[in-house]
């Protein structure tokens, strides 16, 4: 900001135990019923930055935005059925996962799949077990972990246990790797690539630990956007991965804390009288004004002396020369 300003700093802290959950005990869409959070006077400015995070990496890597494969099997007879696979949520590696999926499709389908891993290229393939199957078909279409599995369009694994069918791209066990920040209330004139200009975003946390670790960010920076809203009483914020989708925290309650602050813009102030001291000195020059027109003073000593000081009084200007005042009479 410019030197000509001073600021005011407000700390705002915030706890998702206190917030109203819009999104239950995923706590990734909540709203906090503050009061008079920002009351913009003229002349002033609002920016806000987010200082500090403590916040439990308790998000799975396979969770209710991810966690469904849609299938087609075809039967030897030729007769086909659709089927979805809705994965248990957790934090899966290669192992865990392919056992998963092996198990829900026998419960949903009671056929038997062979699912395994390439150590060399960390690419699945699948095949069906029993020659019962002619071939099982993972639609895109309604499969919202294909980004795991690594499925770039629906794909076909036919009976062939010697030869089995491979999925188009490495399985990806890393999860969420940063979280966005957004909020209505606090936002800024920050951009993102996903919506190519501005948006309510506030800012983005690295997610710096493992599974079950907690979440650190100070603000080193001391980066601020300027608030766009010129009067706050509630805060509202959503946190979002990276494909935008609203995280699951699994109930487990997390703190930040933002810096608001308020740029004024300087003046220096002169010292100035009052109402009260341009009543008076209107008082005063009327009191001379009638001692000089009554002729009962004419002979009086002091007459000469209001006189003369009346003369001044209309040429010395100065006791007015205020800067305020001048503000209002332009």
């Amino acid at each position: 900001m410019a030197e000509n300003q001073v600021a005011e700093s407000k700390i705002i802290t915030i706890n998702s135990a206190n917030a109203v959950k819009l999104n239950g005990d995923n706590l990734s869409n909540i709203i906090f019923n503050f009061q008079d959070v920002v009351k913009t006077l003229q002349e002033t400015t609002n920016t806000i930055s987010l200082q500090s995070v403590e916040m439990p990496f308790s998000i799975y890597n396979v969770d209710y935005n991810r966690n469904k494969i849609t299938l087609r099997i075809t039967l030897s007879n030729g007769n086909t059925s659709t089927s979805v696979l809705t994965l248990t949520e957790g934090n899966y590696n290669a192992n865990t996962f392919r056992t998963e999926v092996i198990g829900k499709f026998l419960a949903s389908t009671t056929y038997e799949i062979l699912m395994e891993l390439s150590p060399t290229t960390g690419v699945y393939n699948l095949t069906p077990k029993t020659n019962a199957l002619q071939s099982v078909t993972i639609l895109f279409n309604g499969t919202s972990c294909n980004k795991i599995i690594g499925l770039k369009q629906d794909t076909t694994f036919p009976f062939n246990i010697n030869n089995p069918s491979t999925f188009n791209f490495p399985a990806n066990f890393l999860g969420v790797k940063k979280l966005s920040l957004y909020s209505d209330a606090l936002a800024g004139n920050n951009i993102d690539s996903r919506s190519l200009g501005e948006n309510t975003l506030i800012n983005t946390i690295s997610v710096n630990a493992p599974a079950w670790g907690l979440i650190t960010y100070n603000n080193a920076s001391l980066n601020e956007s300027i608030l766009r809203n010129t009067f706050i009483n509630r805060i509202d914020l959503q946190i979002r991965d990276e494909e935008g989708l609203l995280v699951d925290f699994n109930n487990t309650d997390y703190e930040m804390t933002f810096i608001l602050r308020t740029y004024t813009d300087y003046k220096e102030r002169l010292k100035v009288g009052g109402f009260s001291d341009l009543v008076r000195n209107e008082r005063r020059d009327n009191a001379i004004r009638e001692v000089l027109e009554n002729p009962e003073f004419e002979d009086a000593p002091i007459l000469d002396k209001l006189k003369q000081l009346e003369t001044n009084e209309k040429t010395d200007t100065s006791e007015y020369q205020d800067a305020e005042l001048n503000i209002l009479l332009d």
